[in-house]
């Protein structure tokens, strides 16, 4: 039931929506509405969208119909509703493509994503980005892209394909460096660093780790430093350093709970739960776990309510606490039954198992482990099916059952040898990696080397081509002035008039044909290349000598100067400037050099 305070939010935003006459202005001020609460109360923000929906439909307006669609589906993503959401999401997208709006279904396939990445299912959330990937079009938003690729990194680190990892990473990180996007820049290099410790160099990850939290730091990014710390704390915790370790997760909390992230909060609480049990700290390893466990469930997180519940299982079993321990598994086991996260429900049913096994209960702990063992056949985790053997094998060897026993040994140590030989890969990849990485760094130095040295000659070759245009300019002033006496003197009767008219007409074929003009348009086409191509792709139209003007007003001359170099009136180069404001059709109030500027 909402709140004094929230009927009177409701109020208010009524009145909002009310002052709002045409159906567009409405629309936007419900969207408004939702947006503003959408991750704090996400059923009053999809209320609004649901209004704003049905006003989009029956004003015919499709853009914003597909808008109210998406919203609507973050909206109940928002609140943990995730087959609700996908299935919105899906509905938006199929609508996106019957309008052929590709933007919208590029929108529509990275949200599916999200939502099914939500939904424990990585492959598909993975071919769902892809899809969005293919649908990019030339101007595509390129904060869109980055998104994606980041997405789709993530998703790769998570089915352990670590180099695609770091390639997709890459493609975000070209695109975020063109932006000069100083804090997304962070986050990626934070991504990069746990590509990095995921594959076990430790190292290089947290290398990776401080540059980002550098980077944050220098920004005053919290959440990116919290991001930054919990990276740094797994690094520190893998080399064994677990006192540094606590230091990165400490701080990390801290911020989580300024920046209000309580799911970052909870995962922080459970790395430090982990830490504390591998230190024989169990008492504040139950306490970590506890919390965890509270904020998870406040969150409907039911994977990681089933982590949070297996380690305090553990911290329960070691301290003699059977009956707890096995309390809380039959908890967790209730909870993560309702995901598809079939690793997750595995290694709950090992946990329950084990505190059977403790409580002198192999027989319980048999049906229980066979249970996990259908489950883990169906995954491809080798891992997970070694546990479950080694498990079954003990609990079996307890009953004096050793023939059964001794063939789930064997089947333990072939799926060990399977998982070594992931991990052997995994280092070799990761060996592979930095080299790869050395290589390309070394590449990109050479090449930002050159890029520098291009780029000076190019402003070189600007001031000389600004002092030749002046040169020119004022040359062709004083042939000017020769040329009018000599025009003067031709009036004259006592002048040798045929001898006057060579030495005019010479004068005149300098100034439009001499050998220091040729040479300074040829260096000015080189040095204003993508300057002109741009100039043609806006207005093809354009005449020779307009193009000509427009290189040199981009070169900074005053209309006299130009009337020099061109070798034309001064009042011509004001109907040159006319005819080019027109053609490129810029406003009259607009400064046509800064326009010209602009475009390369």
């Amino acid at each position: 039931m909402p709140t004094p305070s929230t009927n009177l939010e409701l109020a208010i935003a009524e009145e909002r929506i009310s002052l709002q006459r045409s159906p567009d202005k409405r629309i936007e001020q419900l969207l408004n509405e939702c947006r503003a609460i959408q991750y704090s109360n996400p059923s009053m923000a999809r209320s609004f969208a649901e209004r704003a929906y049905a006003e989009a439909r029956r004003c015919r307006l499709s853009e914003r119909e597909l808008h109210c669609l998406r919203m609507i589906g973050i909206c109940l993503y928002a609140a943990h509703r995730y087959e609700d959401a996908l299935g919105v999401f899906e509905k938006g997208h199929r609508l996106s493509v019957r309008r052929k709006d590709r933007v919208a279904a590029m929108k529509a396939q990275q949200n599916i994503g999200q939502t099914l990445r939500r939904l424990g299912r990585a492959t598909e959330a993975l071919e769902a980005y892809h899809r969005a990937l293919a649908l990019a079009v030339p101007d595509v938003d390129a904060n869109l892209l980055k998104n994606i690729y980041t997405n789709i990194g993530s998703v790769l680190l998570s089915l352990n394909r670590p180099a695609e990892a770091l390639a997709s990473y890459s493609d975000a990180l070209a695109l975020v460096e063109r932006q000069d996007d100083a804090p997304f820049i962070a986050y990626l290099t934070g991504n990069i660093a746990d590509v990095y410790i995921n594959v076990g160099d430790v190292d290089n990850g947290v290398d990776w780790a401080r540059k980002s939290l550098d980077v944050h730091r220098s920004t005053g990014d919290k959440y990116g430093m919290a991001l930054a710390l919990s990276n740094l704390g797994r690094a520190y915790n893998r080399k064994g350093d677990t006192d540094t370790a606590l230091t990165c997760y400490v701080e990390c909390l801290s911020l989580m709970a300024d920046v209000g992230d309580e799911q970052g909060r909870g995962r922080t609480l459970l790395f430090m739960a982990k830490l504390h049990v591998g230190r024989q700290q169990l008492d504040r390893a139950e306490e970590c776990a506890t919390a965890a466990a509270t904020i998870f469930a406040a969150l409907s997180e039911a994977d990681y309510q089933a982590d949070a519940a297996c380690i305090l299982a553990d911290v329960y079993g070691q301290s003699g606490k059977i009956a707890q321990a096995r309390a809380t598994l039959k908890e967790a086991r209730r909870i993560v039954a309702t995901s598809q996260n079939i690793p997750k429900q595995v290694d709950v049913l090992v946990a329950l198992a084990d505190v059977d096994l403790r409580d002198a209960k192999p027989t319980s702990a048999l049906v229980t482990l066979r249970k996990a063992l259908v489950l883990a056949n169906a995954t491809e985790s080798a891992l997970s099916k070694a546990i479950v053997h080694e498990c079954l094998s003990d609990a079996l060897s307890r009953q004096d059952k050793y023939k059964d026993a001794l063939y789930h040994s064997k089947q333990a140590f072939q799926f060990r040898q399977t998982e070594d030989a992931r991990l052997h890969a995994d280092h070799a990849q990761a060996l592979q990696m930095r080299l790869d990485i050395e290589r390309a760094s070394r590449e990109r130095e050479r090449m930002d080397a050159e890029a520098l040295r291009l780029t000076t000659d190019l402003e070189m070759r600007a001031k000389e081509l600004s002092a030749s245009a002046l040169a020119i300019a004022q040359q062709n002033d004083l042939l000017s002035n020769i040329a009018e006496a000599i025009r003067l003197a031709l009036k004259s009767p006592s002048t040798s008039k045929a001898e006057l008219r060579s030495a005019l007409l010479t004068i005149e074929k300098h100034q439009r044909h001499g050998e220091d003009r040729k040479h300074f348009e040829e260096q000015l086409a080189i040095v204003q290349e993508s300057f002109l191509t741009a100039l043609s792709e806006r207005c093809p139209s354009l005449s020779s000598a307009e193009r000509r003007l427009a290189s040199l007003l981009k070169l900074g001359l005053s209309s006299k100067d130009i009337a020099d170099v061109m070798a034309i009136s001064l009042k011509s180069v004001e109907v040159y400037r006319s005819r080019l404001r027109s053609k490129l059709a810029i406003d009259h109030g607009a400064n046509l050099v800064s326009y010209l500027s602009s475009l390369g």
